[in-house]
């Protein structure tokens, strides 16, 4: 199919090309293959490895020898039986049982993969390569004859027209071939009368690969399920996923930002929740996303929005104590003292030695008037970390309200020692400031 200007400039998604496909289909059962360059063959492994051998700098030889395929195949059959691959559960492999596990491993096989699914060939046709067009090939299933998992490797090659293996495995490949409705065929080449092709444009197929895995989940994940396919995935070959790159860039912006000074901090925080945003419309079911958001958010004081954030990374996923804890943190920062105390249990019941949510909830406790209950908390807190000066300082103060002078200064006589201990200055001197109002209750410095 030639270029034409309109098909060069204008958007086309998932639909436009489906349209395409399906009016060449019509009603008609068809089988697919995507291929990301359409400038490639359409031969099997084994055929463009005998090709290229015979004919290495490509200067046209289009047909094999006579019976070369089958002899590649029957070696590549007998060289694996003899290396013990041929057996599997104690049961002996038929040839085409065998090549197709062969194949899923990249072996140079007479398999075509095809598919009978037109949103996982579209896939494929974009997948990779997107500075040079793609195709779909459409081929009606008519026009093949069907053999079975019996049919010697020699019979199934020495047709007069392609034929179709429909896998029914039930060894490391099968997972791979039912997610991605795979079938086999044998004997194709690009120039079968019945054989349709759609062009797939190179400025189309980014934002089809982004609409495949949004809308209909089709993507690297979800096609290649079994081990092999999910490791060749995760390969230091392959790019990382366009919303990974802006969760790590986010990392970067947020992890930067805690340790800028105040102006720099604002603007690293706000591109860090750019790029936390950007990963989530990308992959809308990213908690991890979500929660970092929400934690920057936060350190802006933007309570409500991180709330939310924490809302739908808690939807995604049910059991995250860290995001039951910050927003109770931002619950409590907006004067939502209950709301926050069941976000703190909740906290609490996935991590019960979480001294600071102990002293968390304890200051809502205090801000609720619950003194007693807040004294409880610190008391847990001191228990699961002795050195945890701040969980001193808060119950030195509401011993204080109280009427508990001698214990509020022996708390706050321990937690100045500690804050020494860790060279924390400033927190020092807000102790000296509360052991003098302690000791001078109607100072004016007391007011506070």
């Amino acid at each position: 199919m030639a270029k034409t200007n309109e098909q060069n400039d204008e958007p086309r998604g998932v639909a436009y090309y489906l349209d395409q496909i399906n009016n060449i289909s019509g009603n008609r059962k068809c089988v697919y293959r995507g291929q990301a360059n359409a400038e490639w063959r359409l031969e099997s492994g084994a055929a463009r490895q005998i090709r290229q051998s015979i004919d290495p700098n490509d200067q046209g030889l289009n047909e094999l020898p006579e019976n070369a395929l089958i002899f590649s195949q029957l070696d590549l059959i007998k060289i694996s039986r003899n290396m013990g691959f041929g057996v599997q559960d104690g049961r002996e492999l038929k040839d085409l049982e065998l090549l197709t596990e062969l194949q899923h491993f990249g072996a140079a096989t007479c398999l075509l993969d095809f598919t009978e699914n037109t949103l996982v060939a579209l896939y494929m046709a974009c997948k990779g390569l997107d500075t040079v067009d793609g195709k779909v090939y459409v081929l009606p299933d008519a026009n093949l004859e069907i053999v079975t998992v019996n049919t010697e490797i020699k019979h199934a090659i020495n047709r007069s027209s392609p034929v179709k293996f429909i896998p029914h495995m039930h060894g490391s490949a099968e997972r791979r071939i039912i997610r991605q409705s795979g079938v086999f065929i044998i004997g194709l080449d690009g120039q079968h009368d019945a054989l349709k092709i759609v062009t797939i444009f190179s400025q189309h197929k980014a934002d089809i690969l982004t609409e495949l895995e949004k809308k209909y989940h089709i993507s690297d994940e979800t096609l290649f399920i079994d081990l092999s396919g999910f490791a060749s995935s995760r390969s230091v070959r392959k790019p990382l996923k366009t919303y990974d790159t802006g969760f790590y860039k986010g990392l970067n912006y947020h992890e930067a930002g805690l340790s800028a000074d105040k102006a720099e901090a604002e603007y690293l925080f706000n591109e860090a929740i750019k790029s936390y945003t950007e990963a989530i419309e990308l992959k809308p079911d990213f908690p991890e996303a979500y929660y970092n958001c929400g934690c920057v958010k936060a350190t802006l004081d933007q309570h409500e929005a991180a709330i939310a954030d924490y809302d739908e990374a808690l939807r995604l996923t049910p059991d995250d104590a860290n995001a039951y804890y910050n927003r109770g943190n931002s619950k409590a920062a907006l004067g939502q003292y209950e709301a926050a105390l069941a976000d703190y249990e909740e906290a609490l019941r996935l991590t019960p030695d979480d001294a600071t949510a102990y002293v968390n909830r304890g200051n809502s406790k205090y801000a609720l008037d619950r003194h007693e209950a807040a004294i409880a908390d610190y008391d847990e807190a001191i228990s699961l970390k002795p050195d945890g000066a701040d969980a001193y300082v808060n119950r030195g103060v509401v011993k204080r309200e109280l009427d508990d002078v001698n214990g509020a200064r022996n708390d706050l006589l321990k937690a100045k020692a500690l804050f020494e201990s860790q060279n924390r200055p400033g927190d020092v001197v807000k102790v000296d400031k509360l052991l003098r109002d302690l000791d001078n209750p109607n100072s004016p410095e007391s007011d506070a």
